[in-house]
């Protein structure tokens, strides 16, 4: 997850899906792959097409909330799908309806399947970054949102931002 700034404020927040190799490998076979497996710009045009409406009902497995008000089904743009290494990966924006100045407003972030038909994880490795922040220093706070368990023990990972 990259949190999107203009200055000092979130305007929205870039998530990347990188898929295990079963699920990439049976994605892939229902699409042209070019030779070297990778995606070419019209194939992931015609992805996004088929994708696109199924996640937009999902809301994009994407829940935000603002000082504690859900923001509903918020608009993706500059959604991308790529495969490199045998995995496919999407890439999207989900832009907030207003700037948020997290120093002031309580900002969260869960991204999870309520269905658990897919298990969303947050990566290992630098889970949280941050883009084009200025006058502004920011760190993510993790913790498992035992509140919104669903299936008894699955716990949506929540993100929220504490800055200065």
């Amino acid at each position: 997850m990259t949190f999107l700034f203009r200055g000092a404020q979130v305007t929205g927040i870039e998530e990347t899906w990188t898929f295990d190799p079963n699920y990439s490998q049976s994605f892939l076979t229902d699409y042209k792959a070019e030779r070297d497996g990778s995606i070419s710009a019209a194939g992931s045009k015609l992805i996004a097409g088929r994708i696109q409406p199924n996640l937009a009902e999902v809301r994009y497995f994407t829940y935000v909330s603002l000082d504690g008000r859900d923001l509903g089904n918020l608009p993706v743009r500059d959604f991308v799908a790529t495969a490199s290494d045998e995995r496919l990966t999407f890439t999207f924006v989900v832009d907030l309806p207003a700037p948020v100045d997290p120093r002031r407003q309580a900002l969260k972030l869960e991204i999870y399947d309520h269905d658990y038909y897919a298990a969303i994880l947050l990566a290992d490795d630098n889970p949280v970054r941050f883009r084009n922040q200025k006058g502004i220093s920011c760190e993510p706070r993790l913790r498992e949102d035992i509140e919104n368990a669903y299936f008894g023990d699955i716990y949506p990972q929540e993100i929220t931002l504490s800055c200065r």
